[in-house]
C-alpha cells in the first residue's frame, strides 16, 4: 500500500517564486565562527548522532540563516545513500535538513545549478531554501549542508506502480532531459563511467574480505557472488567507452526512479527531488537506468516488462529517441553497472545492515543484466521490430 510520506522542499515551478522567509540579513560573515551560545539540552536531538557540540553550532546557524527562533525537534531519517538526512521542527514549520557526504564544493556548486535549471524550465522540484546570505547551502563541521520545508506526498514501491504511474513517470523524465538539454550550465561536471583496472582492484579486496569473515549470512552470499558474477561478465564483454558513440548532451537528473518522486492523491506527480547525482550525461544512460531501477527491481516478470513498455511509450512520445541511441544508452548503463561494487563494499567491508535490502533488489538485476544483456535492448524498445527503421520513432 502506497504510504504517504513528507520531505524537504519546496515545489519551485520558476525562478521567481523560490521559496523566501522573512528572516534579517548576517551582519559579518563572520558570526557563523564565533562561539556557539548555549543551547537547551531538551532540544540537543537524541534521535540523532550529531555532537552536541556541533548541534549547538547548527541551532545558531538555522537562527541566522534561515530565522528559526528555536528547535523544538530534530531527528534522523532514514535513506540517503549520499547525504545524511535529519527532519527538524521550531514548533511551526517543519524542515529538512540535509548533510552531504562530499566536502568538494564544485559537486555543490552543480547540484545546485541543476535544481536552478530544472526550476526555471517549469519542472515540479523540491528545491533548498535560500538564506540570508543568498545560498542554497552552508558550512558546518566540515559538511555541505541544505534546508528544505516540508513537502506531503505519496511514495510508491515498486509492487505499487501501475501503468499509469509509469507513464507518468516517463512523460515527466521526457520534460526533464527536455529541459536539461535546453539550458545545462557550461561548467557541470559529465558522467564518471567505468573503468576495469578500479574494478579488478576492488574485486580482489572484495574477495579477502569475504573470505576473512567470521560469520557469514545470506545476504554475505549475495554479494560474493554478485562480484564472480560481474567478473564474469566483464570477460566476456571487453567493452570500452570508446565502444560506444555517446555525447554528454544533457544535464540530467542523476537518480530519477519511483523512489525520488511524489505522487498526489489522484495519481498526478506532485513532484520530483534528490539531485543528488545530476550530471552531464547521455540521455539515453537514464532512460535506461530508469527503467530498470523502477520496473524491475521489485521483481523480473512479463509484468516488469508490460510496465518497462509503458514507461518507454511515454517517454518516447515527449522526446523521441531512435533505436540506436536507445541501445547505445543502454549499453552504457549495463556496463557501468557491471563495473560497480560500492554495494558489495557496504556489505562486505562495512558490515552495513542498512543497505541489505537493496544488496536484494540488486542480485535480480545482476542475474538478469548478466544472463539477458544480448536482446534486452530489443525486447525494451516498445515496437514490434527494434530493427526496422519504420518502427522507431524520429530521431532527435
Amino acid at each position: 500500500m502506497a504510504t504517504s510520506e513528507r520531505m524537504g522542499g519546496q515545489i519551485d515551478t520558476s525562478a521567481s517564486l523560490r521559496y523566501r522567509k522573512g528572516i534579517r540579513l548576517l551582519a559579518d560573515i563572520q558570526t557563523l565562527k564565533r562561539k556557539s551560545k548555549p543551547v537547551n539540552r531538551r532540544s540537543s536531538a537524541p534521535m540523532s548522532n550529531l555532537p552536541f557540540s556541533v548541534f549547538a553550532k547548527l541551532c545558531d546557524m538555522l537562527k541566522e540563516l534561515y530565522g528559526l527562533s528555536s528547535v523544538a525537534d530534530f531527528r534522523a531519517t532514514g535513506g540517503g545513500f549520499t547525504t545524511e538526512n535529519f527532519l527538524c521542527s521550531d514548533g511551526t514549520n517543519t524542515y529538512f535538513l540535509k548533510r552531504y557526504h562530499t566536502p568538494d564544493m564544485s559537486r555543490l556548486h552543480d547540484i545546485m545549478a541543476a535544481y536552478a535549471c530544472f526550476s526555471r524550465g517549469g519542472i515540479p522540484i523540491i528545491t533548498p531554501i535560500r538564506n540570508a546570505q543568498g545560498d542554497d547551502c552552508f558550512f558546518l563541521d566540515e559538511s555541505w549542508w541544505s534546508v528544505f520545508p516540508f513537502v506531503a506526498g505519496i511514495k510508491k514501491r515498486g509492487e505499487e506502480l501501475t501503468e499509469r504511474d509509469v507513464q507518468k513517470l516517463g512523460g515527466l523524465l521526457a520534460a526533464i532531459h527536455r529541459v536539461g538539454m535546453d539550458c545545462p550550465p557550461a561548467d557541470i561536471q559529465p558522467i564518471a563511467l567505468w573503468n576495469k583496472n578500479v574494478f579488478l582492484s576492488e574485486k580482489h579486496a572484495l574477495e579477502y574480505a569475504y573470505t576473512h569473515l567470521a560469520s557469514k549470512q545470506d545476504v554475505d552470499e549475495m554479494a560474493f557472488e554478485n562480484v564472480q558474477i560481474q567478473d564474469r561478465f566483464l570477460r566476456d564483454h571487453h567493452d570500452y567507452l570508446s565502444d560506444i558513440s555517446l555525447i554528454n548532451h544533457s544535464l540530467i537528473h542523476g537518480d530519477f526512479t519511483h523512489n525520488n518522486v511524489f505522487f498526489k492523491p489522484d495519481g498526478e506527480i506532485l513532484a520530483t527531488f534528490d539531485l543528488d547525482k545530476t550530471c552531464l550525461a547521455p540521455r539515453g544512460y537514464e532512460v535506461a537506468r530508469s527503467v530498470f531501477i523502477t520496473c524491475f527491481d521489485h521483481a523480473w516478470d512479463a509484468s516488469s516488462f508490460r510496465l518497462a513498455h509503458a514507461f518507454l511509450r511515454a517517454y518516447l512520445a515527449a522526446y523521441p529517441m531512435n533505436f540506436a541511441e536507445f541501445h547505445d544508452g543502454l549499453h552504457a548503463y549495463v556496463s557501468h553497472f557491471m563495473h560497480m561494487t560500492w554495494l558489495e563494499k557496504k556489505i562486505l567491508v562495512d558490515r552495513s545492515k542498512q543497505h541489505a535490502a537493496l544488496m536484494r533488489s540488486s542480485t535480480v538485476r545482476v542475474k538478469h543484466l548478466s544472463e539477458e544483456f544480448l536482446t534486452l535492448a530489443e525486447r525494451l524498445y516498445p515496437f514490434d521490430d527494434a530493427t526496422q527503421s519504420v518502427s522507431r520513432p524520429s530521431g532527435t
